[in-house]
């Protein structure tokens, strides 16, 4: 089996390592590949990519599967190039493609023939709506070195951490003010990190101009960087996602919460599907202010809640985990098309089944698990 993982987005070197300022190349590309190749499939990745050079280039033609990842131009030629050649191609979504109109090459390459591997369970019931194609269910792996699970934020101040990509900026916008009123009895510190960090410079200079007041609630800004994801988790104590529950982020995957987890902060996350699904290792609330205020009537609990979530994560969500579910899908896939070409019918995709790096903990709300403690 030959694989390449193709994505129009750019991937540079860093220090040695290959990295990518989108997430989804990181955990669905860059990561994918490697470990592919560290159990001797000799996967590649080609970055980049514009549809014509593509279908011309000698790496696509010697690949008997192709992996498209995120991509923004007309791909669907390329596509039924591939089809034409016998090759197979997976399209992998990792975001709701159906909605968001950047991606909108994407969804018209979802077509008869493909497989489709899906980022959650929810991406992958969505496909199935949409396209008739069963998607097979393949999780974010874990990203960053973990450090010491760690909840004890000072009586002055406590410093809070949101990342995102800067189209989730209005889930932050919104929840500032909550922030700001909650009776936490403490000055609040918040370190935003993003790329690029300019979209939240107005809202949050606005926001602490008029809500700031004697120094109650700060804000600074950061690029994001592998490295400097690594300093703003180790100088924060405690991690905010909040969200919304419209299409477009319904289905998304974990990774920023066990990015949190990896290293060893509590967490605050919107009550979506896969943020429920570990709801014993976060507070899983729609409120912010209220899960900070739950936090700081409960740091043992807290810092438990990381330690398990952590273990959960290192046991279940590793770059090995998500290596293995990959080669045993492309294995399956190859493997269908080889039938097909002995047996001639319909191409069909498989169906989705659970793999290795999808594991999570049964889902409970943030209201349920903090009754238990």
């Amino acid at each position: 089996m030959t694989p390449v993982f193709l994505t129009e987005a750019a991937v540079r070197d860093v220090d040695g390592m290959r990295t990518s300022q989108l997430a989804s190349v990181r955990l669905r590309n860059i990561i994918p590949q490697q470990q592919l190749r560290r159990m001797g499939i000799p996967a590649k990745t080609l970055h980049s990519a514009k549809p014509g050079a593509a279908t011309d280039s000698a790496v696509i033609r010697e690949a008997d599967v192709v992996v498209v990842g995120k991509v923004f131009s007309e791909f669907r030629p390329f596509v039924a190039a591939c089809l034409a050649r016998g090759t197979v191609v997976v399209i992998d979504v990792c975001d709701n493609v159906f909605a968001i109109p950047a991606l909108a090459a994407m969804k018209d390459i979802i077509m008869p023939g493909v497989h489709v591997v899906a980022a959650s369970q929810a991406l992958a019931e969505l496909v199935r709506r949409r396209t008739g194609i069963m998607a097979e269910v393949i999780g974010d792996p874990y990203e960053g070195r973990p450090a010491p699970p760690r909840f004890a934020p000072d009586q002055d101040r406590l410093r809070l951490l949101w990342y995102g990509a800067p189209g989730n900026a209005e889930t932050l916008e919104r929840v500032l003010p909550e922030i700001a009123a909650a009776p936490l009895g403490r000055r609040v510190a918040l370190q935003v990190v993003s790329y690029p960090p300019s979209t939240f410079t107005p809202m949050l200079s606005a926001f602490v101009e008029t809500r700031g007041a004697r120094g109650r609630f700060t804000a600074r800004l950061s690029t994001w960087s592998l490295g400097t994801m690594e300093t703003a988790l180790d100088a924060c104590d405690l991690v905010i996602i909040p969200s919304d529950d419209s299409d477009v982020r319904r289905v998304k995957s974990a990774n920023r919460l066990v990015r949190a987890l990896v290293g060893g902060r509590f967490v605050i996350a919107h009550p979506l599907p896969e943020y429920l699904a570990m709801a014993e290792y976060a507070r899983i609330d729609s409120s912010v202010a209220a899960g900070l205020g739950w936090a700081l009537a409960h740091p043992d609990w807290a810092t438990e809640r990381i330690r398990m979530g952590q273990a959960h994560v290192l046991d279940h969500l590793t770059p090995e985990a998500a290596g293995l579910a990959w080669a045993d899908a492309l294995s399956r896939f190859v493997a269908a098309r080889q039938a097909s070409r002995r047996n001639p019918s319909p191409c069909r995709s498989q169906p989705s089944k659970p793999s290795p790096s999808t594991s999570s903990a049964p889902s409970s709300t943030g209201a349920a698990a903090s009754s238990r403690s």
